[in-house]
């Protein structure tokens, strides 16, 4: 009677554990762009293919200060397949309430100047928080209109600068008409 006990029991805390792990949210390179809904305390994970040998792996560009990084993993593939891509899996705490991008981008660090082969992105809203967020400092350039950065007269394409990574307005003086 008392082997049952303890091999139910053991069986619950599996169910519980597994359990946590299927109602984590999970996200792939083929969802970016997407916005994600977290409650403060609620973990998610973005899995994402890499492939070490030709020296590129996924760096995190941009974190919202509302989530913190749990662990990231690499997750190698089956067989004994040489250079085989595997998975890089990254997961992530909320951690408080608020909103931003989390970006990534899929680079070799040794190359100069430091360039994405691919860049990953998703909007996190943490706890019920407002996108794009209300507080004025924080400008969501991706979504901005040319009236909310630049002059009259002019465009605002999002420019890409290579050696600091962040992104950048450029103003265009529009031609004459």
């Amino acid at each position: 009677m008392k082997r049952w006990i303890v091999v139910a029991l053991g069986l619950g805390v599996l169910a519980i554990a597994c359990g946590d792990e299927v109602d984590r949210v999970s996200l792939t390179g083929a969802d970016s762009g997407e916005e994600i809904e977290v409650a403060v305390d609620d973990r998610f994970e973005v899995r994402l293919e890499s492939n070490p040998s030709t020296g590129y792996g996924w760096v995190i560009a941009s974190q919202p200060d509302a989530i913190e990084t749990v662990s990231n993993d690499f997750d190698e593939p089956d067989g004994e397949l040489v250079g085989a891509a595997g998975t890089e899996i990254h997961v992530f705490r909320a951690a408080e309430p608020g909103a931003g991008v989390l970006r990534f981008e899929y680079v070799r660090r040794f190359d100069d100047p430091v360039v994405p082969e691919r860049i990953v992105e998703f909007i996190v809203r943490v706890g019920g928080a407002d996108w794009p967020p209300d507080n004025p400092g924080v400008r969501n350039v991706s979504t901005a209109t040319a009236d909310e950065v630049c002059s009259p007269g002019t465009t605002s394409p999002v420019v890409r600068t290579r050696r600091t990574r962040r992104e950048r307005v450029a103003c265009r003086i529009l031609p004459a008409r």
